[in-house]
Parts: C-alpha cells; structure tokens; sequence
C-alpha cells in the first residue's frame, strides 16, 4: 500500500475541518495516509519515512497584506524554515510525487522557489475567490487524464486568477461570475516529478463530492500514487 503524507491547517482551513474529509478521500483511493497538523511534523515525516505522495492542503502565510490585522498575524503568519523547504525539495528532486490542494498556491510566500514547485501562483493583487458557492466543473475531454469525465457541479470556493506554471496542462475548468474561464487543476514536471495542482477542497462539502473524488483519483493515478 502506498503512503501519504497530508499537510493541513492553517488560516481559515482549520485542521479539524479539512484534515479528516481529506484522510478519508484519500483512503478511499487505496492510499495509507498520515495526517499532520504542522510543517514540522510533515517535514520530520518526509525525512525519516517512506513517503510516496505529499499532499499539501494547508494555508500558511507571511499574511502581508493588509486585509490581516495583528491578531490574525500573531496567531496564523508563517515564516517558512529552512527544514521544511530542504524536506519538500529533496522529496521531489527524489522524484517523488505532490498533490498540490485548494490553498497550496498561496503557501511559503517567502520561499521564491515554491511557486515552480507547486506549479501554481497566487497574485494578492489578482488572484481572489468569492465565497463558497455552487458552480460547474468542466474536466477536459481532449486530455487522457480527464477522459470520459463529464461536467459536474460542486459547491466551493471558485478560485480566479491563479496562474499555472509554465508548461502545465490543464484538465479543468469553471466560467466565473463574470463569464471567465478560469483554469481549476492541473499537472506539470519538475524535474524527476509530477506535481498535480487541483484548486478544488474547501471543505467537506468539495470533498465528498462523488464527482470529485473521481477528478482526485484520475489526479493521483497520473501522479503514481493510484492503489
């Protein structure tokens, strides 16, 4: 059985909430998943275990901008350690897969490397969602990942403006409020290792969608992670 390391928790995604629907999706792919609440912990687990897939879905920040005020700062800024960044780089210079969830784009902004890594970047003065709401997924038909799936509909957060590195495919997309297509997941290569981006997993709603789960699991058998 392969293993999962699932990072979670952080601003506005408690780990109570995310952690669990997460686990539990990803076990139903086949997976034996370890659940951990903080960087340090996912990062000791990276370096001492045999991990086959890291799955970030946590919200950890500096928090610069000044939507955040001091009390949010003291509880939730992030300040990303030289431990973590060394842990996720070996882990994929090793070739090693990244499921990339929801939140992981707006992670580490003091770690220039982590938007080539994770394959996503969030702009703070574009880059927005509004709040969670019902819209329709479009996987596309073209690309053998999301082959045969049709549209379906979800209940979440829309993320916009969310630029995919360079070289990515996109396997799907939703039509904003105002009628833009904006790109939801998506896979690209860094070097030795697939990395797959899906914005979709706000919640418990998202994640027990059974349609969902389908894009997650064609997600994690193009990562090499599938039972």
């Amino acid at each position: 059985m392969k293993r999962a390391l699932v990072i979670v928790g952080g601003w506005a995604h408690p780990a109570e909430l995310t952690g669990p629907p997460t686990a539990e999706a990803l076990e139903s792919l086949g997976l034996r998943v370890d659940l951990v609440t903080t960087m340090d912990a996912g990062a000791a687990v990276l370096t001492s275990e045999g991990t086959d897939l890291l799955v970030v879905h946590t919200c950890r920040f500096l928090m610069l901008d000044a939507r955040y005020n001091e009390a949010q700062r003291a509880e939730f800024r992030y300040h990303t350690p030289g431990s973590v960044r060394d842990a996720i780089t070996a882990h994929v210079a090793a070739g090693r897969p990244v499921l990339a969830m929801h939140t992981a784009p707006l992670c580490f902004d003091d770690w220039e490397d982590w938007p080539r890594l994770v394959g996503a970047r969030w702009d703070w003065e574009r880059s927005n969602h509004p709040p969670p709401g019902e819209f329709r997924v479009d996987p596309c038909p073209t690309h053998p990942v999301t082959a045969g799936l049709g549209p379906f509909t979800i209940v979440d957060e829309l993320y916009r403006f969310v630029t995919p590195a360079e070289g990515a495919h996109v396997v799907a997309t939703a039509v904003d409020a105002d009628g833009i297509e904006q790109p939801l997941a998506w896979l690209h290569q860094v070097g030795p290792a697939r990395v797959a981006y899906n914005s979709l997993g706000h919640d418990q709603r998202s994640l027990a969608n059974a349609h969902h789960r389908v894009l997650l699991g064609r997600l994690v058998d193009w990562l090499g992670a599938g039972a």
